[in-house]
């Protein structure tokens, strides 16, 4: 036997540090910042249909924390846009197979 085949034989040792290691792993920073402007969504689009523009948005977004270029706020909105049209439209599919 290998030292490699002794390395993928052995069994995990200490199971609750492994599982609290992954616990204290750090999530993707651009990760929460998509999280955080999809749970947003509705507000601004909101905001927007109201004709607020979009650079007070931003501007209130910065002031808040949430510092986004204009170039990521079109592109996150268009992508919050379409998980909203696939959530509607499977709610949509499951009140028409209830109904």
């Amino acid at each position: 036997m290998s030292a490699n085949d002794n390395e993928k034989a052995k069994p995990v040792q200490d199971l609750q540090k492994l599982i609290a290691g992954i616990k204290d792993l750090k999530s993707n920073p651009k990760q929460e910042k998509e999280e955080l402007f999809q749970s947003l969504y509705p507000t601004i689009k909101e905001a927007l249909d109201r004709a607020v523009t979009q650079n007070s948005v931003l501007a209130f977004l910065k002031a808040n924390g949430l510092k986004l270029s204009p170039n990521t706020f079109r592109t996150m909105l268009t992508a919050a846009s379409k998980r909203a049209e696939e959530n509607d439209l499977k709610l949509t599919g499951q009140q028409a197979r209830n109904s």
